[in-house]
């Protein structure tokens, strides 16, 4: 036996030194397909292009490049309890951000079935920042100015930050904006009144993770103090509202196995109080708001496939929301309400690229499973079937349908009084001022939604230029819709107890969200973006990328068909290019941003566009037109005081400017057969105008 064993060893050796090289076996493998491989991914490098003063505006921008949207965000890939004090981080502190398919927030227990945004932060990172910035409008009042400091630490899977900051805001008076002729009309308010009331805001902001042997701990805490004074008519005081809310979250993650599980918990506390000074007629209100809520997640591999892992996702969440409030000395009013909400998914791979039927490309089917059920509301069953073909790489599609809840039913805002609010009165067609009710509706039904929905993505990259698209169409039948009740004789012949008339004038509207009957829509949204270097980056010292980098998203929204129904056998009102009372709603809207950046310096232009709408809903007089111009924003940043090193590990000073509605376009009402009442004139749909806000933000290493 030993001497076969030699003989074999040396026969092997032999035929090892005489065989050419050319005869060596090369073994190919391929990861398998990952169902929640990146839609899109966007490097550091590209988001100087945005020009963001924030990690929120980074969020903001980057849940446009997919069309429909992207709702939800995690943070270095999982779900956390509150992602407000991740928001106020600087942008340095990215390494990139993922737009994730679909199925990434199924398994973590996000419904809705919309890609997720998710923002992967620097391994290592630290920095001490103070940032000062002031806004004012070009016509004049209505400034503000903030404060800000704050500490960013990253290390790993450790981070550690907080953010303090105060604001101020100026009074805007509706003498700053129109002329003392407008102002000697009938009805309307006089010049000292406030237009937007002046305030005052304190906000604290705190965060940290930490490994727990091989589980991860999210800690999130915030708290806010504000205070508002708006000046009413003459002889009517001053309205002083105060708020006070602070609230924390605790995240757990972990892995066993093959298994991605975590606890949530978010636990929240808000006071509210209001009340008119120095005048006749006071109204005073006050509120306070308790929330607490537990939920757990699941996901991970069931059995293996040919194509692939059949995966699954459970979730389950208890919620209890507290209100008592006081309105307008009516006596003091409480309610609870419980919820509870429960998701099971299953993702079945059918085929896998390749040979034979593999040609097809990767086919996966997923189903999920809804359960809900709050105080005051019926258990609400749904669920959810997605078809995803991905015939290439970079190209997919999923056409999903569904009948589910939608809208979390936690309209426990507490309700507040405004003494003096000028609207337009449809049905004695001219200006009013009113008392006006706001805030949450307890008593609101979950709605029901039956859905469809068709979402395609492409992304390609060709030499340095990146390049996306996306299309989303979706078909919606909504039973209990929410809406906004707003002045108009549709909506109170629908619901009278929501205004009150004194001798015909209209003297109260409690706007408060309620319960219409159904509605229909159907939508086709396009996104296109692409992105690239002016010349190809190289990198100094092993620092950040020099060079130039830009970007280009284009968003485009076609609304087909709208229907409401307001009431059980009411009319059903055709919206598809109409609107209840003057407010955005037309037919076609348009956002595009474009942006060039390197070391030194981020510049970005941004452009909506909405299309014309009829208001509806004027008595007997003709239907008005709502027409909004073309807005215009740029964002810029400078850095005077720049480092070669993204680390956050030296100083840097950057100063960044923004200018909202750069051609000072404002929306405007137009009626065929009459002037535009006072109420609905551009000045007072768009109090502010162009605004122009200049912000120094010094980085301490």
């Amino acid at each position: 036996m030993p001497f076969m064993l030699g003989v074999g060893l040396y026969a092997a050796f032999a035929q090892e030194q005489t065989a050419p090289a050319s005869s060596e076996i090369v073994v190919t493998g391929r990861r398998p397909a990952d169902p929640d491989a990146p839609l899109q991914t966007i490097a550091s490098e590209e988001i100087d292009t945005f020009a963001a003063e924030t990690v929120g505006d980074v969020i903001t921008a980057a849940q446009r490049r997919v069309a429909g949207g992207a709702r939800d965000v995690f943070v270095n890939g999982r779900r956390l309890g509150d992602i407000s004090d991740i928001s106020r981080l600087p942008p340095e502190a990215i390494e990139k951000v993922e737009i994730l398919p679909p199925s990434a927030g199924a398994r973590q227990g996000f419904g809705g079935g919309a890609p997720v945004v998710n923002v992967v932060l620097k391994k290592h990172f630290r920095a001490l920042q103070a940032n000062a910035n002031g806004t004012l409008a070009t016509d004049g009042g209505g400034e503000a100015a903030r404060l800000e400091v704050g500490h960013t630490l990253l290390r790993g899977d450790k981070r550690l930050n907080t953010t303090l900051s105060g604001g101020l805001q100026g009074p805007l008076r509706y003498q700053d904006r129109f002329s003392p002729a407008a102002l000697s009309e009938g009805g309307v308010p006089n010049g000292t009144a406030s237009l937007r009331p002046s305030g005052q805001q304190l906000t604290l902001l705190a965060g940290a993770a930490l490994p727990v042997g091989r589980q991860q701990l999210s800690l999130s805490g915030n708290g806010n103090l504000n205070r508002s004074a708006r000046v009413l008519e003459e002889g009517r005081g001053v309205l002083r509202t105060n708020s006070r809310g602070f609230g924390g979250s605790a995240t757990l993650t972990g892995v066993a196995g093959h298994h991605f599980w975590s606890l949530l918990a978010n636990a929240a506390t808000s006071t509210f109080d209001s009340g008119t000074r120095g005048g006749i007629g006071a109204v005073d209100s006050s509120s306070a708001t308790t929330t607490v809520s537990i939920s757990a997640t699941a996901s991970g591999s069931v059995v293996r496939l040919p194509a692939g892992s059949m995966q699954y996702n459970a979730s389950g969440s208890l919620g209890r929301d507290r209100l008592s409030q006081g309105l307008d000395r009516t006596g003091t009013l409480a309610s609870v309400r419980r919820s509870r909400d429960a998701q099971l998914g299953l993702s079945i791979p059918l085929l896998k690229r390749g040979a034979g039927w593999g040609r097809v490309g990767d086919v996966f089917i997923r189903t999920q499973a809804q359960f809900a059920r709050a105080t005051g509301s019926g258990a609400v069953q749904g669920y959810e079937q997605t078809l995803g073909w991905s015939p290439l790489h970079g190209l997919s599609a999923e056409w999903s349908t569904g009948n589910q809840a939608v809208g979390a039913n936690r309209e426990l805002v507490p309700s507040t009084i405004d003494s003096d609010v000028l609207v337009f009165d449809p049905l004695a067609q001219a200006s009013v001022r009113v008392v006006q009710v706001r805030g949450g509706n307890p008593d609101l039904r979950i709605p029901k939604q039956r859905r469809s929905a068709l979402r395609v993505n492409y992304n390609q990259r060709m030499g340095g230029t990146s390049y996306g698209a996306s299309i989303y169409y979706t078909r919606n039948r909504t039973d209990d819709p929410i809406l906004t009740p707003s002045p108009s004789l549709l909506l109170e012949q629908a619901f009278p107890d929501r205004f009150v008339r004194v001798a015909g004038t209209l003297t109260r509207i409690d706007v408060r969200p309620l319960n219409a009957f159904r509605q229909s829509n159907a939508s086709l949204s396009l996104a296109a973006n692409a992105s690239g270097g002016l010349r190809h980056p190289q990198r100094r010292g092993g620092g950040a990328a020099m060079g130039t980098r830009w970007t280009l998203n284009l968003s485009y929204t076609r609304r087909l068909s709208e229907r409401l129904q307001l009431t059980p056998g009411g009319p059903v009102l055709d919206l598809s290019a109409a609107q209840i009372g003057p407010g955005a709603g037309g037919r076609d809207s348009f956002n595009g941003q474009a942006g060039v950046a390197n070391a030194r310096f981020g510049v970005q232009l941004r452009a909506d566009w909405m299309s014309a709408s009829t208001v509806l809903g004027q008595g007997g007089a003709r239907d008005g037109t709502y027409s909004q111009p073309v807005l215009f924003g740029l964002d810029t940043n400078f850095n005077l005081k720049a480092s070669a090193d993204r680390s956050g590990g030296k100083p840097t000073i950057r100063v960044h400017l923004s200018v909202e509605n750069l051609m000072n376009d404002r929306p405007a009402v137009v009626f065929p057969d009459r002037p535009t009442p006072f109420a609905l004139l551009p000045a007072n749909l768009d109090p502010l105008g162009r605004t122009i806000r200049l912000s120094v933000r010094a980085t301490l290493g």
